[in-house]
């Protein structure tokens, strides 16, 4: 009768199988129970039984997820595929394997990403299965996200297999891209030298997931690939080169971010100031000046967001020059670069970025998360008599997670306001004391009569 009424209203099937679902796992556990939901009739009773099975890795449940997966609707095979994922028993492989060899390309899809952080062999036959998959889109990618977290010399036999393709064997041209891909995170000699390889394969795709592979590594032969791959007629591999140099801070790294900047694609240059973020020298910060010059904004606004967690005074000059920026979206980015700042000069610019455009004031109000002075409270009230909602509620946010006496005034004060939203008023009701919130009630309604 309930689910006879939700379909009255009009919601989808899949929106009554999880409230189904959630009515489930209330309910006292009965494995016959549960497995005549699997088995009945309504198709939206199947798929939200199936659903309860997910996070579940008992070996009571195995057999469950089985009879799921046999059935003749794609959302309940898909629903017992996602719950294949986080097990660890051989058992579950088994299913994951059939989950494989599926006909709906999306329960294909989830059983290759329920093979994320399976270090078996036999998991790794898997991988090479699902490789082998005509939708690479959908499950080669699940397939090599599972192969990266695997460090053994047997998956790094398979991405060279996938990089060199002999004979053909796998049938989608990105399939080599991806095993690129699955070369970040590996920091062994033999890695490198598949990296080195792929960046000077003829597909350009392979080219760009190569590039971004060297993202981590801090050797210098890695630089000496960076750099080769800076120097690649393609844009999107030169910029998957300048973002390999984030986290680096020598200064060998800090020339090719500087080269890197003089690039002609726009993408390069985004992915070099991306990569200043974290250097504290005075040669990036001058490089952070200079890209605050760049004619295009979006590049400005990486700039402005490259000196958040710098606390200097030089960076501060520099965060008070990209909020004169004529573009919202950079000034946003220097509002957003004083998070952590707890100087009086960063107050005085959040002061000035409260009387802004929404986007900006509520970026304001953001970075005063974390501090815990009268000056910031004082500009928290001034928020909270913003114009806009968005900023007024996040000012709340604020408020609720500060305990202390100067803020539980502030909410005083701002209960006392005439006029104050009810969503507002009710979430300050619960950082103010009980009785003081009696007496403002009491206040209003003898005013009211």
């Amino acid at each position: 009768e309930f689910l006879s009424a939700q379909r009255a209203r009009g919601l989808p099937p899949a929106e009554i199988a999880q409230i189904y679902a959630q009515w489930a796992r209330t309910q006292p556990y009965e494995q016959r129970r549960f497995e005549r939901a699997l088995r009945h009739s309504d198709r939206v009773i199947r798929e939200g039984a199936a659903a309860t099975l997910r996070g579940r890795t008992d070996g009571a449940s195995l057999p469950l997820i089985e009879i799921a997966l046999q059935d003749a609707d794609d959302a309940v095979r898909r629903c017992a595929a996602q719950a294949l994922r986080g097990r660890a028993d051989g058992a579950s492989l088994v299913l994951i394997e059939k989950a494989l060899r599926d006909s709906d390309r999306y329960v294909r899809g989830l059983a290759a990403e329920a093979l994320r952080g399976r270090n078996e062999s036999a998991a790794l036959v898997l991988i090479e299965l699902a490789l082998h998959d005509s939708i690479a889109f959908v499950v080669g990618e699940h397939a090599v996200e599972a192969l990266q977290g695997r460090s053994d010399g047997a998956s790094l036999a398979l991405i060279e297999k996938m990089l060199r393709n002999p004979g053909g064997v796998f049938t989608t041209r990105s399939i080599r891209g991806y095993a690129a891909q699955a070369l970040g995170g590996r920091m062994d000699s033999a890695s490198l030298a598949l990296i080195e390889e792929a960046l000077g394969d003829s597909d350009s795709f392979v080219r760009v997931h190569a590039a971004r592979a060297l993202q981590g590594r801090n050797e210098s032969a890695a630089l000496t690939l960076i750099e080769k791959a800076l120097g690649d007629p393609e844009g999107l591999v030169r910029a998957g080169a300048a973002a390999a140099l984030q986290g680096r801070d020598d200064g060998a790294s800090l020339a090719l971010i500087e080269k890197a900047m003089q690039d002609l694609a726009v993408g390069v240059r985004e992915s070099a100031v991306q990569a200043l973020q974290g250097r504290t020298d005075s040669a990036s910060l001058a490089l952070i000046e200079k890209a605050l010059q760049d004619f295009h904004p979006f590049l400005r606004g990486r700039a402005a967001q490259a000196l958040q967690g710098r606390n200097d005074g030089a960076s501060m000059i520099l965060i008070e020059k990209a909020f004169q920026d004529s573009n919202i979206a950079v000034r946003g980015y220097a509002i957003q670069a004083l998070r952590g700042r707890t100087d009086s000069a960063s107050l005085v610019l959040l002061e000035r970025a409260l009387r802004d455009v929404e986007a900006v004031s509520l970026h304001a109000v953001q970075a005063l998360l974390g501090r815990s002075d009268s000056a910031s409270l004082a500009l928290i009230e001034t928020a909270m008599r913003s114009s806009f909602p968005s900023v007024r509620a996040a000012a709340i946010e604020f408020l609720l997670v500060r305990t202390d006496v100067e803020a539980q005034a502030v909410g005083r004060r701002l209960l006392a306001t005439p006029g104050l939203d009810s969503n507002l008023r009710f979430k300050l009701m619960k950082m103010v004391p009980p009785q003081t919130c009696f007496m403002r009630v009491l206040e209003q309604l003898s005013g009211a009569h």
